[in-house]
């Protein structure tokens, strides 16, 4: 019902499965089990806990959206991570999100409409696009799509993961604790040290978060003592993330990837990378 009759919905269960049983295709079939198997491949602890029997539905839809975009498995995978991770920090429409995503009153069309939107819209965010329309979105055609504006949006998700989201969700960190934190911030302190260029964007304040995240994968990696020598000689690639207008995803993984490379070339390749 969610990624095709979503318009029909239907409050009592037995009413959908009639429902589904006299309008649906084989086809429609056919796809919802390619997605399922799509899912089971990237499936693993971390997803489980976000796939619930309340919202798992709701994930279908929004994953059978995300397959529009024609990009591999794997990047859903670190959008529902994203998600999973900054959850208490996400907006739609100025409204803190968790209010709506943690409704359990699934049998009521508006709750799960407004949770496919608004997941519509933060993956919408999260890859810069803006997607048509369609099934699964709960929009109606002709309809102006919530994600018309996502791109306006990016600076107030993105750019606001903490250096725990980062490392949780690039950095290979199962977990981090506070008390990670606060040594992954004195290791940061240090390390800034290193890097020449008084005015490198890596000393300024917006970029707290992404060289505390950065400091803690090095630590990950036994590497921190690397990550110095390679801040002395960083220089910012032009065509890159690194400028007045950034998000820490972006600026974290870029940076994260130049650093690895660094490694491999000293001969010490990272042996965490995910």
């Amino acid at each position: 019902m969610t990624m095709y009759f979503l318009e029909d919905w239907k409050k009592k269960p037995q009413d959908s499965y009639e429902y589904v049983n006299r309008h649906a295709s084989g086809e429609m079939f056919r796809n919802l089990q390619d997605s399922l198997d799509r899912l089971c491949g990237i499936m693993d602890r971390e997803l489980k806990e976000v796939f619930t029997t309340t919202n798992s539905a709701v994930w279908f839809a929004v994953f059978d959206r995300f397959r529009t975009l024609g990009m591999p498995e794997g990047r859903f995978r670190e959008f529902v991570l994203y998600f999973k991770t900054s959850l208490e920090e996400l907006k739609v429409g100025g409204r803190p999100f968790a209010e709506v995503y943690r409704s359990k009153n699934t049998r009521d069309r508006a709750v799960v409409q407004n949770k496919i939107r608004g997941l519509v819209t933060l993956m919408e965010a999260f890859f810069q696009v803006s997607l048509p329309s369609g099934r699964g979105a709960g929009v109606e055609p002709g309809k102006e799509s919530p994600g018309q504006s996502a791109r306006d949006r990016m600076g107030e998700n993105l750019e606001s993961m903490d250096a725990a989201a980062l490392l949780r969700c690039y950095g290979g960190a199962e977990e981090v604790e506070k008390e990670d934190l606060e040594l992954y911030e004195l290791i940061a302190e240090d390390v800034e040290q290193a890097i020449r260029d008084p005015a490198s964007p890596l000393r300024s304040r917006e970029y707290r978060p992404v060289m505390v995240a950065l400091a803690g994968y090095a630590v990950k990696q036994d590497e921190d003592d690397a990550l110095k020598k390679w801040l002395g000689s960083f220089r910012r690639n032009p065509g890159g993330s690194l400028g007045e207008h950034f998000d820490n995803r972006s600026a974290f993984l870029e940076l994260k990837a130049e650093f690895d490379s660094y490694l491999e070339k000293q001969g010490e390749p990272s042996r965490g990378n995910p």
